[in-house]
C-alpha cells in the first residue's frame, strides 16, 4: 500500500525528529533562530486505526503500535532508512497521489508500521511531540501540523460544500442569465462578473451555505464572513490572489492594522484548529505550531509558544487564495430561487 507525498513526509519528519532530537525553530523566512529550547523525548501519531508512539532512549527508538511494543530500532539504522526515504520522496512525481517506495515499505512492514500508517483527515495535529522545554525545565506535550515543500504547494484550506459563499445579484433582468452563464472564456468567472455589472446588476453577499463554517468564522470575528466574501469576490474582479493585499483593500475592516489582525487570526485558526465542516470550540489542537519539511532535507518548526509572531508573519506572507474547479463546485453559475438571482464562489487557500 502506498502513501502520498504528505504522508511520506510525515513519516520522514517523525524519524528526523527522533534522530536529531533538538528542534530547529525558525523565523518567517525559515532561518534558524533557536535550537536549544525543545528536545524531543517521545512522538505520538494519531492514525485512522489508532495511536502510534515512538520513544527515544539513548541510541535506540522504542515503537509502540496500538498499545503493543515492538522491536527497538537502532538510531543508525533509522538514519539510513530516513536518508533513503527523503531521496525517494523527492523523486516521486508531484501531484501523483499515492505511490510506493518498495525498499522502505519492506522495512516498514517488518516493523508493523506501514499498512496502518494512513492519515486521519479530521485532526489538525499530524504529530504530537512530548518535548523537554529547557526554559520551563519540564516536559510539555504539543501538537504540530506538518507542511512539506517536497511536493505541490499544500492547501491550507480545501474547497468543499462547506466553503461556499452565496451572493445575490440585484437589478439584473432574468432574461440575461443564460447569456452570462454561457460565457466560457479562459477567465470566465471574472468575465461573468463584468457582464453582470455591465448589464446593470449589483452583487451583494447573501450568506455562507454552511451554518457550521459561518459559526466557526464568527467565533474569530462576527464580521469575518462578510470580509471573506468581499475578499473572495474581489480576488476575481481584480485578479489578485494575495490575501494580505486583498484584506488591505476590503471595506469591512477599513483599518490596515485591524485587517491584518483578522487575517492573521483566520489563518491561525485554519492552520492549527478549525475545520469548516466541524463545529469549532475556538481552541488550537496543533498548539505547538507548524512543522515545515524543507527542500534541504531539514525539518523546521514555526513555534507557537515562544515565537508566535514569526509563525503569524509566515502565514500572512506565504499563503494565497487559490481557484478551485469552477465546474466541480458550480461556481458563478447564476440561478433563480424565490424570484431572486444567486451564484456561489468557493474559498480555497494554498501555500505559495
Amino acid at each position: 500500500m502506498g502513501l502520498n507525498k504528505g504522508e511520506w513526509s510525515e513519516l520522514y519528519t517523525l524519524f528526523y525528529l527522533l534522530i536529531n532530537r533538538k528542534i530547529k525553530i525558525v523565523d518567517s523566512r525559515l532561518n534558524v533562530i533557536n535550537e536549544e529550547i525543545f528536545e524531543v523525548k517521545e512522538i505520538l501519531s494519531k492514525k485512522k486505526l489508532g495511536l502510534f508512539s515512538f520513544k527515544r532512549c539513548g541510541i535506540k527508538v522504542f515503537p509502540n503500535i496500538f498499545g503493543e511494543s515492538i522491536e527497538p530500532i537502532h538510531i543508525e539504522e533509522l538514519k539510513q532508512i530516513n536518508e533513503m526515504l527523503f531521496n525517494e520522496i523527492k523523486k516521486g512525481k508531484v501531484g501523483s497521489g499515492s505511490f510506493s517506495i518498495p525498499k522502505i515499505q519492506k522495512w516498514l512492514d517488518t516493523k508493523g508500521i506501514l499498512n496502518t500508517y494512513k492519515a486521519n483527515s479530521k485532526i489538525k495535529e499530524d504529530l504530537i511531540l512530548i518535548n523537554l522545554d529547557t526554559i520551563r525545565e519540564e516536559n510539555i506535550t504539543l501538537g504540530y501540523s506538518i507542511k512539506s515543500q517536497l511536493g505541490h504547494p499544500a492547501t491550507l484550506l480545501n474547497a468543499s460544500n462547506h466553503t461556499k459563499f452565496k451572493y445575490e445579484v440585484i437589478g439584473l433582468d432574468p432574461s440575461k442569465i443564460k447569456e452570462i452563464n454561457n460565457i466560457f472564456t479562459t477567465t470566465k468567472l471574472k468575465d461573468r462578473i463584468s457582464k453582470i455589472k455591465q448589464l446593470g446588476g449589483k452583487i451583494k453577499f447573501h450568506s455562507l451555505e454552511s451554518h457550521i463554517f459561518n459559526k466557526n468564522l464568527e467565533m474569530i470575528d462576527m464580521l469575518l464572513p462578510k470580509a471573506l466574501a468581499e475578499v473572495l469576490l474581489n480576488s476575481y474582479t481584480e485578479n489578485i490572489k494575495d490575501l494580505k493585499k486583498l484584506f488591505a483593500k476590503n471595506t469591512i475592516y477599513n483599518d490596515i492594522n485591524l485587517a491584518n489582525k483578522k487575517l492573521t487570526d483566520f489563518l491561525l485558526a485554519v492552520s492549527l484548529g478549525m475545520f469548516p465542516s466541524i463545529k469549532w470550540d475556538g481552541n488550537y489542537t496543533a498548539n505547538g505550531g507548524l512543522i515545515v519539511v524543507s527542500y534541504d532535507s531539514n525539518v523546521y518548526v514555526l513555534d507557537m509558544i515562544y515565537y508566535s509572531n514569526q509563525l503569524k508573519e509566515y502565514l500572512i506572507n506565504e499563503t494565497k487564495l487559490d481557484s478551485p474547479s469552477s465546474t466541480r463546485y458550480d461556481m458563478l453559475n447564476l440561478k433563480i430561487k424565490d424570484n431572486r438571482i444567486y451564484f456561489t464562489l468557493n474559498l480555497q487557500i494554498r501555500y505559495k
